[in-house]
C-alpha cells in the first residue's frame, strides 16, 4: 500500500507527496510513529459502520459509528472514547514516572478520563475530566496532587489537546 498525502505549497498550489518522506529513518531516535487505520462505509448519517484498528495490534479492530458518539455505545467506540483512552494512558505513565523519580513509585494508579462533547453547533470536545486514584507509599495527599498536576502539564497527550479544558482530580486510596 502506498501512503499518499496532499499538501499546498507557499503559493497555494496543490502538491502530491508520500508520508514516507515524513517518516524518520529506521533507528532515528528523534520521533516515534504510532498509527491507526479507519475504514468508513457510506454517508455519516445512516451510513457506516466504520472500524478502527491500532497499528500495534494491541486491540482487535473496533466498530465505530456516528451513533456511538451520542447514545450508549453498545460495544462500539467513538473518537471521544479513543481520545479519553489516549489521555488516561499517557497521563498515567507520566505520573508513574514522576512519582518514581521522586522516590515514591506507585504500587497502583487508576485513571479515568471522560471526554465531554458538545452536541449541536461545532460538536467540539470542550472538556475532559481526568480522575486518578493512587496507591503510593511514603507520600501525602498534597504531594500526590501536586505531582499529578505536573504530570497533567507535561503529558504529551494533554499537550496535544491544548485547546481542551482538562479538569484534574487526584486522590490517594
Amino acid at each position: 500500500m502506498l501512503w499518499c498525502a496532499a499538501s499546498h505549497n507557499a503559493a497555494g498550489d496543490h502538491e502530491e507527496g508520500t508520508m514516507a518522506d515524513d517518516v524518520p529513518a529506521a533507528g532515528d531516535a528523534t520521533e516515534a510513529l504510532h498509527s491507526a487505520d479507519v475504514i468508513w462505509q457510506g454517508p455519516l448519517l445512516g451510513g457506516g459502520p466504520g472500524t478502527v484498528a491500532l497499528d500495534s495490534g494491541a486491540a482487535p479492530r473496533m466498530a465505530l459509528t456516528w451513533e456511538s458518539r451520542d447514545v450508549p455505545p453498545g460495544g462500539r467506540t467513538s473518537p471521544e472514547e479513543l481520545i479519553a483512552a489516549g489521555l488516561a494512558s499517557c497521563f498515567s505513565m507520566m505520573l508513574a514516572h514522576l512519582l518514581a523519580q521522586d522516590g515514591h513509585p506507585a504500587s497502583r494508579l487508576r485513571t479515568q478520563a471522560r471526554a465531554t462533547k458538545r452536541l449541536g453547533g461545532d460538536f467540539a470536545i470542550k472538556r475532559i475530566e481526568l480522575r486518578v486514584e493512587g496507591s503510593v507509599d511514603g507520600i501525602d495527599e498534597r504531594r500526590f496532587r501536586d505531582t499529578a498536576a505536573v504530570a497533567r502539564r507535561d503529558c504529551p497527550a494533554a499537550n496535544a489537546l491544548s485547546g481542551v479544558e482538562i479538569e484534574l482530580e487526584a486522590a490517594l486510596v
